[in-house]
């Protein structure tokens, strides 16, 4: 894990590298700020080494990889602050604290830059990257920005909406028939909506399914959850009433 002294260190070397009079300037500070002048160049230098990169690239793509950057240095941002306030707290302990606990503590002031703290998101990334195969994810994978993820959405979404409308489903053929009133939501975005939701519940990766009941037999099915205890699907004629299978309210 990269920790806060071998960032700034990065950076330094940055500066030294490509900042000459910006660098050669940062003497003229005192030595415990010199480190944050270098960050700084280090930020910059990267979001514009960004752009040059792309070479002939559209502004459109530039300002993408930008934002993406923006994403990514919020987060880290984010973890890094919740690093300083785990700091504070844990030397404010320290001062109070008997010789033992001080011990502890200062043992623990002293890992607390290679400790793993962040943000959920970061948390989470790291989870998929210790256990890529388990969750079935790319190795190598990167977490997108929030405007990257609507952008790769609509585009999956676009080219499912394209295949499905040609042969549409019952349920697609339906919703798509539907009256719809000026202030009601549209059809297709109703069903980019449905989309969006499944997205986030990818747990239940079986395919959805609709058995074909038999309606010409007359059979009625009902299901229950057995009140807890387990799972069960009856079938009984539907001309058939009165039949008790347990339950106090039928």
């Amino acid at each position: 894990m990269t920790t806060l002294e071998h960032s700034y260190a990065r950076c330094r070397e940055l500066n030294k590298a490509y900042g000459t009079t910006y660098y050669a300037a940062t003497f003229a500070l005192p030595r415990v700020k010199r480190h944050h002048v270098h960050a700084l160049y280090g930020f910059c230098r990267y979001a514009d080494d960004i752009v040059d990169d792309l070479g002939p690239a559209p502004v459109e793509v530039r300002e993408k990889a930008l934002a993406d950057f923006g994403e990514r240095f919020f987060t880290d941002l984010a973890a890094g602050e919740m690093k300083l306030r785990l700091r504070g707290e844990l030397e404010a302990a320290r001062a109070e604290a008997s010789p033992e606990e001080q011990a502890r503590l200062t043992a623990a002031l002293g890992k607390l830059e290679a400790a793993p703290i962040g943000t959920i998101h970061s948390f989470c990334a790291d989870l998929l990257r210790e256990r890529p195969v388990e969750a079935r994810v790319d190795p190598v994978f990167e977490v997108a920005a929030n405007e990257a993820q609507e952008r790769l959405f609509d585009q999956a979404f676009e080219s499912w909406f394209q295949r499905v409308v040609a042969d549409p489903p019952e349920g697609v053929r339906r919703l798509l028939r539907r009256k719809v009133r000026p202030s009601d939501t549209p059809p297709r975005e109703l069903l980019r909506q449905a989309g969006r939701d499944l997205v986030e519940h990818r747990d239940f990766d079986g395919a959805w399914r609709r058995d074909a009941f038999d309606r010409a037999a007359g059979l009625l099915y009902i299901g229950d959850v057995g009140q807890g205890a387990w799972e069960e699907v009856d079938v009984q004629p539907a001309s058939q009433s009165g039949l008790n299978y347990g339950w106090r309210i039928v």
